[in-house]
């Protein structure tokens, strides 16, 4: 499996509409959304790093992106592998790449809110629960 993980600094159009496609496979967007795909570039422009999978026809398979203030805290977001290549380690060397770019930035903490059924996934690639914290959502 020739697959190539890198933190992409540039998110062009093409890039952009494989991302738009992830987030519908990974049913956290609905294809009707397609009136947001602008957001995208805002979402990815205010991230501080991206990490994208790519197939060697260089298509996007998997990504991971990391919201921080680059010094103290760091919180991994919106890891996804589509559905084609799941289970063959390519959401691993996802977390490992922005876990790389993260300890060369130097930044202290680094944290995410596992999906249920996800946990056992993170736990080994080194995460473990906070005890005594409950991750909460504001709702109006």
């Amino acid at each position: 499996m020739n697959i190539e993980v890198r933190v992409e600094k540039k998110i062009d159009i093409a890039l952009r509409e494989q991302i738009f496609k992830l987030y519908i496979e990974g049913e956290w967007w609905k294809p009707e959304d397609i009136k947001s795909i602008h957001l995208i570039d805002e979402v990815m422009k205010n991230s501080f790093c991206f990490v994208g999978a790519f197939s060697a026809e260089q298509k996007l398979i998997g990504m991971g992106r990391v919201i921080s203030d680059g010094l103290s805290d760091a919180y991994i977001q919106d890891v996804i592998v589509t559905k084609e290549y799941r289970g063959k380690g390519i959401g691993k060397l996802i977390i490992q790449e922005i876990l790389k770019y993260l300890k060369e930035k130097k930044v202290a903490w680094i944290a995410l809110v596992a999906q249920p059924g996800t946990s056992a996934f993170y736990k080994d690639l080194g995460f473990k629960e906070m005890k005594d914290h409950i991750p909460m959502v504001f709702e109006k």
